[in-house]
């Protein structure tokens, strides 16, 4: 029996990023009611039944083939969504267009981001006002969305909290090898502009400048900025905190046990995303 619905998307694990983790915690979610298509040699060993299929051509417009691929589902019955409105999103609407199965876009902050120039205001509109529903992952998302769509409903699916097996502060900065007097400022993301590292950097320079008395070192220790993740903007933001003398602990990209050990043995965790 076909899942009722089929995701198609360009992200999933076991991919990084939070975009892959957020599909694939919907699918897990969904207990096999969710099908999953992905681009050809893409992996596909994520949550879920995983489909790879010829999404893309070489010539213009390149992700032609999407239209067939998602006007087929019709032939199922499902509902298809799509993660991205550019391209898969056009792409869906055009298959409705043709015949087509009814589709949910989920959009994220990238997609409106991507909606900067008239021609794509006006096709990220169409696409969300032919849409069977509208998912944003958060409040500011969904605000972003309706300044170009003001018409358009839209719901949010927050990311959920996965349970996982909590270590103690102490045991994780023994196993990380911190000492107790350290605070650590903690950023994961994948290393573009629009995370934000850099302003954590400058916030870093500024507070190293101000004077501390011995009496509230000790008390509240040093700092340790650590950031986990991995990206093109890695090589601007490490010569960044070079010049300015920060030392940054760059973690690069690790496995999940060793994620939740810097997230237990971390006093803040800072992302402030442009």
């Amino acid at each position: 029996m076909s899942s009722k619905l089929c995701l198609v998307t360009l992200d999933y694990p076991p991919q990084n990023g939070g975009v892959a983790r957020y599909l694939g915690s919907l699918v897990n979610a969904s207990q096999g009611e969710i099908e999953v298509i992905v681009p050809r040699r893409m992996e596909t060993d994520g949550p879920g039944q995983v489909i790879s299929k010829r999404l893309f051509l070489s010539l213009w417009p390149h992700w032609w083939p999407m239209v067939h691929v998602i006007r087929k589902r019709r032939k199922d019955h499902q509902i298809v969504l799509v993660s991205h409105v550019f391209p898969v999103g056009t792409a869906a609407w055009i298959a409705r267009k043709r015949g087509g199965p009814e589709y949910v876009v989920i959009c994220h902050g990238l997609d409106v981001r991507l909606a900067q120039s008239t021609w794509k205001r006006w096709l990220f509109g169409k696409v969300l006002r032919n849409a069977k529903a509208v998912v944003t992952v958060s409040e500011a998302t969904k605000q972003m969305v309706q300044q170009i769509v003001p018409d358009v409903r839209v719901d949010i699916i927050t990311p959920g909290v996965e349970p996982f097996e909590i270590s103690t502060r102490q045991a994780a900065r023994q196993a990380l090898g911190l000492s107790a007097e350290v605070r650590v400022i903690l950023s994961i993301a994948r290393l573009i502009p629009r995370k934000g590292i850099d302003t954590t950097i400058e916030a870093m320079a500024l507070l190293q400048q101000i004077p501390i008395d011995d009496r509230i070192r000790e008390k509240y220790g040093m700092l340790l900025y650590a950031v986990l993740g991995e990206g093109e903007d890695y090589i601007r933001l490490k010569d960044q905190a070079d010049k300015l003398g920060v030392k940054v602990r760059w973690l690069g990209a690790t496995d999940e046990a060793t994620k939740q050990l810097w997230l237990s043995a971390s006093d803040v965790f800072v992302l402030p995303v442009r």
